[in-house]
């Protein structure tokens, strides 16, 4: 099976970065992750940092979850932060 190609979120990216630098900038070295959504469940797979390209990621694994349970957390983050979704 090919190796999903991480990419830092954007609309339609299908992918997202999740870092911040103790420093407090966003984004610096970001844990990059390809992102797969399906009607019932969310996959996160081929973990990779562009700083520490020759880091192994592999014992990350693929981390699956159930749809419902990753959207209520999605909103409740969201609204924790002073958004709506």
């Amino acid at each position: 099976m090919p190796r999903p190609t991480p990419r830092v979120a954007g609309p339609g990216s299908g992918g997202f970065g999740r870092g911040r630098h103790p420093g407090g900038h966003r984004g610096c070295r970001p844990l990059l992750t390809a992102v797969t959504v399906a009607d019932d469940v969310v996959t996160w797979a081929g973990f990779e940092q562009s700083h520490r390209p020759a880091h192994d990621y592999r014992g990350f694994g693929t981390l699956t979850f159930a749809r419902p349970d990753y959207d209520r957390a999605l909103r409740d983050l969201v609204a924790a932060l002073g958004g709506s979704c």
